[in-house]
């Protein structure tokens, strides 16, 4: 029995309402559920540290991952409406039973005290009010600040400026190179190149940060370098891309030119194992963040997969993260309109209720400045938040060539001179001595400056001698 078909006893109407959201995605949404086992009553959990352990594989696709055939029928179904079952669903100790995270150390280290605010966001802009989007879907933001956005409908890539003017698109439905299939996952280097994760083609795709395409790499399956539905995706500093695998629960890493280097996690609850991650992001010590969305939870791995420590996050269908600079990360949880906040210890500091008429807010970036965007699937809009304490800064210089770097601001020195009165200077040369030729009309002559010393003179024209002024 595949895995949603096994799953299908436990819809409810949450799943029903996400599908109804976003039913292109129907696959998705059913394997969430396996969130069910693995807990989620919607609190907060403290976090959990692990001693780390190898858990590096080459290969470890999940049991009976979902293809077409069998599990569409279940899925089918599922966007019908349809959420009975002539079986009885789990057991509830089975549902609430959390996974083992915690080493035998914490039995003496008491958990972090939870104290998670309520707080709402101050939206400060808001992207593609005049219907631009088709369903947005993940965002990231560039090194010249500049937001990149997928959008899942109509297999597209749009570049905006940090103020909200659109740049470039790029994209559609396709399988050739540069067209996109699903595109989800969405990552810009250190370089400005972009990296889009398809999960329709099962691939990932290079372009220049204007759209060109450069680079193809995957295929459909369970081997090195093969997917099923590659998803969210974040590339180190060192050149080393991690793309969530979401079909084979695990995450592969390849350098930016496509080549497989190795990958982590296999399907699972135990601690470095996973069921259906959706999300990648890379924290400010170069750890990977995944999100384990089958397990309702957050793990951390170093660079090279070994697990770190598992944050049990208790949001039900946790699906996008964004690192914060000053460390810590943002989650997405759809189904419960909400964006929770947690420190660099994976505990909760506060819940963002998004309470201006949200719809299925999916993809969440950091800016340079510390503000939030949001990829609002349901509402088709992109918008754009400052978490308290955040003031908004001027965007840096923006060099829009493909795969360029940021230009920095240049800063501008103004010096005042006073020439002679009754002087009117008008045009202005530099002179070869260092100096600045202008013309002085109300004296009829040519004024010279010298600008380090604030000296004038001015040569009158046609008696061949100067006056110092």
């Amino acid at each position: 029995m595949g895995l949603v078909a096994a799953m299908r006893p436990l819809l409810g109407d949450s799943v029903h309402r996400w599908l109804a959201v976003a039913p292109a995605v129907a696959l998705l949404s059913v394997t969430m559920i396996v969130a069910a086992c693995g807990g989620g009553d919607g609190d907060s959990p403290a976090a959990a540290t692990v001693a780390p352990e190898s858990n590096t594989t080459e290969t470890a696709p999940a049991d009976d991952p979902p293809t077409r055939g069998e599990d569409d029928d279940a899925d089918e179904s599922a966007q019908a409406g349809d959420s009975t079952s002539e079986e009885d669903p789990a057991p509830e100790a089975d549902r609430d039973e959390e996974p083992a995270a915690a080493s035998a150390d914490d039995e003496d280290t008491p958990a972090p005290a939870r104290g998670p605010v309520q707080v709402d966001l101050e939206q400060v802009a808001v992207w593609g009010e005049e219907g631009l989007f088709d369903r947005p879907n993940h965002i990231d933001v560039g090194p010249d600040g500049n937001v990149y956005v997928t959008e899942f409908s109509e297999n597209r890539v749009f570049k905006f400026s940090p103020s909200g003017e659109e740049l470039a698109r790029w994209g559609g439905p396709g399988d050739g190179e540069g067209q996109l299939s699903a595109p989800t996952g969405i990552a810009v280097d250190a370089d400005g190149f972009v990296y889009v994760g398809e999960s329709g083609n099962s691939r990932v795709q290079k372009f220049t940060s204007d759209g060109e395409w450069l680079a193809t790499w995957g295929a459909s399956g369970s081997g090195e370098g093969e997917f099923i539905s590659a998803m969210g995706l974040d590339i180190s500093a060192e050149g080393r891309v991690y793309v969530a695998d979401w079909g084979n629960s695990r995450v592969q890493v390849f350098t930016t030119a496509g080549v497989f280097l190795f990958s982590f996690g296999q399907a699972g609850t135990a601690p470095g194992e996973m069921v259906a991650p959706i999300g990648v992001d890379l924290d400010i010590d170069g750890n990977v963040l995944v999100v384990d969305t089958g397990n309702d939870r957050v793990q951390k791995f170093d660079p090279e997969g070994q697990l770190l420590a598992v944050y049990p996050i208790g949001l039900g269908d946790p699906q996008v993260i964004s690192a914060r600079p000053s460390g810590g990360f943002y989650v997405s949880s759809p189904q419960t309109n909400r964006v929770a906040e947690y420190d660099g210890e994976g505990v909760q500091v506060a819940i963002f209720p998004l309470t201006i008429n949200y719809s299925f807010p999916h993809g969440t970036a950091t800016g340079l400045d510390g503000a939030v965007y949001l990829a609002d699937t349901g509402a088709n809009l992109v918008r754009k938040f400052l978490p308290p304490g955040v003031v908004a800064a001027a965007p840096p210089a923006v060099d829009s060539a493909p795969g360029s770097v940021p230009i920095p601001a240049a800063e501008l020195v103004i010096d005042v001179f006073p020439v002679p009165t009754g002087s009117r200077p008008h045009d202005v040369a530099p002179a070869v001595d260092g100096g600045v030729w202008y013309t002085a009309q109300g004296a009829e002559a040519l004024g010279w400056l010298d600008p380090t010393t604030g000296e004038t003179r001015h040569i009158h024209l046609g008696q061949g001698r100067g006056r110092t002024g």
